[in-house]
């Protein structure tokens, strides 16, 4: 199955550059995180309003399968936040992005304690359960007692559904701060001003030695002005 999907991405590329290479045709395939995917979106739909002829497909997936995908040819461009060390790879630092602990808006612009976020409950999603342990020991080391001490609230698994409780006024959770800034109520819940801000390095990955086609590039650059837009946004 491996050799066929490979075969099927030879077989793409040759048919793309038969066609001149032009930065508006072709297929392209994207993955990254589920928050990264929200605000990254917008930005891919309107190059594709911009050629007809470019067809962009883009998944939300785990670190792991990024580079599995990056390494035998199914995944053209990756986004991660640990740099990865294979030699097959080609990696660019984009940035950073903060790892945010959100909450409801009558929270703005206060310094919660850790009575108040038992009080409100951890609402839990695949990532969240590994942010919150790492943000919740930084800032409250003498209270939290690990993920298995947490009152939990509720959980979901749906990244553009995981603030929805605290724009009802209960819960928290941790999501990077991609996750908020697409989320369509973000004035309806607030971060944190935590003593201790947490952030996560953003990496574009590429196989190395594999020719970019002329497409790839305004893609590329889709990708560090969303990264920017999260640089600008702490």
């Amino acid at each position: 199955m491996e050799f066929g999907k490979t075969w099927r991405t030879r077989e793409q590329d040759l048919l793309n550059n038969l066609n001149h290479d032009d930065p508006g045709t072709g297929t392209s395939t994207l993955a990254c995180s589920g928050s990264f995917a929200l605000l990254l979106y917008p930005r891919l739909l309107a190059l594709m309003g911009d050629h007809s002829s470019l067809a962009l497909h883009l998944h939300s997936m785990p670190q792991n399968k990024i580079i599995d995908g990056l390494l035998d040819n199914t995944i053209d461009l990756g986004i991660v936040s640990e740099k990865p060390t294979h030699t097959r790879l080609d990696v660019e630092h984009l940035g950073r992005e903060e790892l945010c602990l959100l909450l409801p808006a009558d929270f703005r612009g206060m310094r919660p304690k850790f009575d108040a976020l038992q009080e409100l409950g951890f609402i839990g999603h695949p990532d969240g359960y590994g942010y919150a342990d790492r943000l919740l020991s930084l800032n409250y080391p003498n209270d939290y007692a690990g993920i298995e001490n947490l009152r939990l609230r509720g959980s979901v698994n749906q990244i553009g559904q995981i603030p929805m409780p605290m724009t009802s006024g209960f819960g928290y959770t941790v999501l990077p701060r991609s996750g908020i800034d697409a989320f369509s109520g973000r004035d309806k819940v607030a971060v944190a001003e935590l003593e201790k801000p947490l952030f996560q390095d953003l990496w574009m990955c590429t196989l190395r030695n594999r020719p970019w086609p002329a497409r790839q590039h305004p893609i590329a650059a889709a990708v560090r002005d969303t990264a920017l837009q999260l640089e600008k946004a702490e």
